[in-house]
């Protein structure tokens, strides 16, 4: 059996569809594998572990341009970098929980929701 995983049981590892396996060889994020004598790609652990890398930074919303870089970049950048994704995330949950509990007001009919001058008129009917 040939050492590595082919390209599509990388990209099924990865969660990924082979696709985007190679639109992130094209953009230099993962650099192609050697080939075995049948001439398929071999992913081994490295190219593994940098391809669920890419897959969960671009998931948590960094742009593509800037994945490579931040990969290859010293282990204090790249923590400081990861702090602010997941700042930046958390006030993204926070922000969307706050409008699916005024959701949750308004199908309930809390008035609070609506405009003073909304409420004025809707006392006088």
């Amino acid at each position: 059996m040939a050492e590595g995983l082919t390209i599509g049981q990388a990209a099924s590892f990865a969660g990924v569809t082979i696709k985007t396996v190679r639109h992130y060889h094209r953009l230099g994020l993962l650099a192609e594998p050697e080939r075995d004598g049948s001439g398929y790609r071999r992913y081994r652990s490295g190219e593994l572990y940098r391809l669920v890398q890419v897959r969960t930074l671009a998931a948590a919303g960094v742009p593509l341009a800037e994945i490579g870089d931040l990969l290859d970049t010293d282990p204090t950048t790249f923590a400081a970098t990861l702090e602010d994704v997941h700042r930046r995330l958390t006030e993204r949950i926070d922000d969307l929980v706050a409008r699916r509990d005024r959701l949750h007001r308004l199908d309930h009919g809390d008035r609070a929701l609506l405009p003073d001058r909304a409420c004025a008129v809707l006392d006088r009917l």
